[in-house]
């Protein structure tokens, strides 16, 4: 089998049922699969370039979602006014702003890296995946459609097509990526904490944690018990409590596990301490 360049879905779709590994902009499939330096990465199976169909660039507002086409790059969501600012400034801080011309969100998520920057955002927000195949479309979840590092649901005739994003609004959100750069780096962990508060009443709360996990932590039982809190003006220390026993980082060459979850709980802390204050 060679690689193909397909130039429609109907194309890109049958070829993939062929058995190809589908590409997009590769930032992370060339590292994922590189040889020693100067060597061509070695690749398992064929590929299917999928940067030529034009029907994955959408970018546009559907009703109460945001549909991002897989085959969109980071760059362009940076520029587009559809994006929420607090995602802008998470891309911003993926990779270089060369290699965020080429990546593209699609390939971030079915990456399916803990330490993606992109994810705890996306499952934060409650965002969707279109997947699809010869045999039709099916919606899943992006905290769903993640089953384990590398691991997701895309079946081998599917394609990931596009990626919807709920349209909310948030009066805080606090975002932090740790690594050894501010861009251009594998997170060492990442928090997200978002809020919604109108005067003393809290309408909605969501935490996530990236890096500290085989997939990022997110809890509604955790979200649940930290509304609690704050509606009783409580000490954080039962919320901590709470996320450290689901915090279970490793040591690897960017970090050691128990830096990991040190700082993921002094993060959640502030955030706690932010939406007090705000």
């Amino acid at each position: 089998m060679v690689n193909a360049y397909p130039r429609t879905l109907k194309d890109a779709l049958t070829l993939r049922a062929e058995g190809r590994r589908p590409m997009g902009g590769g930032t992370d499939l060339m590292v994922r699969f590189r040889s020693a330096a100067g060597v061509l990465p070695r690749f398992q199976q064929s590929l299917v370039f999928l940067r030529g169909v034009d029907e994955l660039k959408n970018l546009e507002e559907r009703g109460d979602l945001i549909a991002i086409g897989a085959g969109v790059t980071l760059r362009e969501l940076c520029e587009s006014p559809l994006i929420p600012v607090v995602f802008k400034n998470i891309m911003g801080q993926m990779a270089s702003f060369a290699i965020r011309s080429e990546a593209t969100l699609a390939g971030n998520i079915g990456n399916a890296s803990p330490a993606a920057d992109s994810l705890p955002f996306l499952i934060c927000r409650n965002a969707s995946l279109v997947l699809t195949g010869q045999r039709g479309d099916r919606t899943v979840s992006v905290a769903d459609f993640i089953t384990g590092p590398g691991k997701t649901l895309l079946a081998d005739d599917e394609l990931i097509r596009e990626i919807l994003l709920p349209r909310e609004e948030f009066t805080l959100s606090f975002h932090k990526k740790v690594g050894g750069r501010r861009s251009d780096a594998i997170s060492k962990l990442s928090f997200l904490g978002e809020a919604r508060r109108e005067g003393n009443n809290l309408f909605d709360l969501r935490i996530a944690f990236g890096s500290v996990a085989p997939r990022i932590i997110r809890s509604e039982e955790g979200e649940a018990l930290a509304r609690e809190v704050f509606s009783r003006g409580g000490n954080t220390k039962d919320i901590e409590g709470f996320y450290e026993k689901l915090i279970t980082p490793i040591d690897d060459q960017r970090s050691t596990a128990e830096y990991r979850k040190t700082v993921s709980l002094n993060l959640l802390r502030r955030f706690m301490e932010k939406l007090r204050e705000q």
